[in-house]
C-alpha cells in the first residue's frame, strides 16, 4: 500500500490488513481478533463468510445470516472496510499487505486448496464472565 493515504477513519495509511472469519455469534474474542489486528496507520479490512462458505468449510449453519453478520462487523471502531467471501465468489480475497484468519477457519480451510496458505492464524479467545459457563464452555 501507499505510504501517506487517508483512510476511511480520516487515518493516514500505511499498511492494509485484511482479516477473514465466521463473526457468529459476534463475540468479545472476535473485538480482541480485530483489535489484535489494528495498529497506527493500518486499514482493516474484513471479509465475512458467506453462509455457503461456513457450511463448505466448517459444516455447519449461521445462527445469523451473512449479510447481517457483516452489517454488525462494519459498524466495529477499527473495521474500516468489510466484503463477503465463499464458494460462490471462488473464495475470493481482497488484495493487502498481510492476511489473517479465524484459526478455526484456517484449519478446517485447509481443503480449498491453499486460499489461506498465506494467511496467519488469529484465535478468538472468549473468556466466560460467569463461573456457571466456565464449567460448560471450553476456553481457548
Amino acid at each position: 500500500m501507499q505510504s501517506g493515504v487517508t483512510g476511511s477513519r480520516g487515518n493516514e495509511v500505511n499498511e492494509q490488513r485484511i482479516l477473514v472469519g465466521v463473526f457468529d455469534l459476534l463475540n468479545v474474542g472476535h473485538l480482541s481478533q480485530i483489535n489484535s489486528v489494528a495498529g497506527a496507520g493500518v486499514d482493516i479490512h474484513v471479509v465475512v463468510v458467506s453462509d455457503d462458505g461456513v457450511k463448505a468449510t466448517l459444516g455447519t449453519s449461521t445462527y445469523l445470516p451473512t449479510h447481517e453478520r457483516a452489517a454488525i462487523v462494519s459498524q466495529m471502531r477499527n473495521v474500516d472496510e468489510v466484503s463477503i467471501t465463499g464458494p460462490e465468489s471462488n473464495w475470493k480475497l481482497p488484495v493487502g499487505d498481510a492476511l489473517f484468519v479465524d484459526a478455526t477457519l484456517f484449519h478446517e480451510g485447509s481443503h480449498l486448496g491453499g486460499v489461506f496458505a498465506k494467511a496467519t492464524a488469529v484465535t478468538a479467545t472468549r473468556r466466560p464472565a460467569h463461573p456457571a459457563l466456565v464449567a460448560t464452555q471450553a476456553v481457548a
